[in-house]
């Protein structure tokens, strides 16, 4: 051991690969091993700077759990410095797939994690074929900080709008290959995402890959923008839930008939009830009036609901409930907690 360490003193990890002929996958380990003991001093360099070869084949035991990667042939600038995953917890396709790609650590936990948490959706789009889109383009997708956000675009797209998600990635493929495109995957995703959001207001039955995608979104964009007000006032009649009006006493919980009568209810109460109309339309609350059976035109409380229960009831300039209103509002929480919630 003496003898090799005087052998390896002064030399940097990179010429580990001349002192280990015999065995190279197990210099690539230790130049792994050798950097992670750097970092962990808060060095830059690769040199074995005041520390023996013992010292180094002591880290090594330690990350015997990596030494496998190496084994079949994984570099130290494969693997990140915190890897935490053994050889048999990441699928033998998986590893396949990062050990072609030279000189690039995305055998990381982030990266094992994400696949773990959505394994069809990794598995199908790394392993389709495109004409364009590299690894590199992938990588860079999935190591995007904002993946997750476009994790539940992909799950819009196939759940809310039919779409096959290797289809989807081919045809992003597509649209960079021949209309080049130099926007980033995750640009595009959700650009299609709104394409498929505007066309499936117009229509159920779009046509989910147009032939030339960025002519035909600009066509959809201005249309769409002209028939807005007429899709949102379609959408909001059909959240309307007549199910949840109900009297108490002389107070009678009523639902709005259109979102006029919601901008009506903020004008006359001089709160902000009107910027809740897109919530309404997008399916996350509902808004109801409160007001006196014999005056039902004149406003009186504003009621905000939630999952079948009452979250936010004001007067007129946000003002505090009467002990009638309240009243008549933990009447209507009791009524629907029994009954149940009726359907959204």
């Amino acid at each position: 051991m003496k003898a090799l360490n005087n052998i390896l003193s002064g030399h940097s990890a990179d010429e580990l690969d001349k002192l280990f002929v015999s065995d190279p996958h197990y210099a690539e380990f230790l130049k792994y091993v050798n950097w992670r003991r750097n970092c962990e001093m808060g060095r830059t360099t690769w040199g074995f700077i005041d520390y023996n070869l013992g010292t180094l084949f002591e880290y090594a035991s330690k990350y015997s759990m990596c030494e496998q990667f190496f084994a079949i042939g994984f570099t130290h600038k494969q693997v990140t410095e915190d890897f935490k995953y053994s050889i048999n917890e990441v699928p033998k396709w998986l590893r396949n797939y990062c050990l072609g790609v030279k000189n690039r650590r995305l055998l990381s936990n982030d990266f094992v994690d994400f696949y773990k948490m959505y394994p069809d959706y990794v598995q199908t789009i790394l392993q389709t074929e495109y004409m364009t889109l590299t690894k590199e383009y992938l990588i860079n997708f999935f190591e995007d900080n904002h993946r997750y956000r476009f994790t539940k675009i992909l799950e819009a797209l196939n759940q809310d709008y039919g779409y096959n998600l290797a289809d989807v990635f081919v045809y992003i493929d597509r649209i960079i290959t021949f209309e080049a495109a130099t926007n980033s995957i995750n640009w595009l995703l959700g650009e299609l995402r709104d394409y498929a959001r505007m066309m499936d207001a117009i229509s159920h039955k779009f046509d989910r890959y147009p032939r030339h995608f960025k002519t035909t979104m600009d066509i959809v964009t201005r249309n769409y923008k002209r028939l807005q007000k007429e899709f949102s006032e379609e959408v909001f009649k059909k959240r309307i839930n007549k199910e949840y009006e109900f009297t108490y006493k002389d107070l009678r919980f009523f639902y709005p008939n259109c979102t006029q009568d919601i901008k009506d209810e903020a004008v006359q109460q001089n709160n902000c009830v009107a910027s809740y109309i897109d919530r309404v339309i997008d399916g996350e609350c509902h808004i109801m009036f409160l007001r006196r059976v014999k005056e039902p035109d004149k406003s009186l409380v504003t009621i905000e609901i939630q999952n079948g229960r009452i979250v936010q009831a004001l007067q007129r300039f946000n003002d505090p409930l009467t002990a009638d209103q309240q009243e008549a509002v933990d009447a209507w929480n009791e009524h629907f907690s029994k009954k149940g919630k009726v359907a959204a």
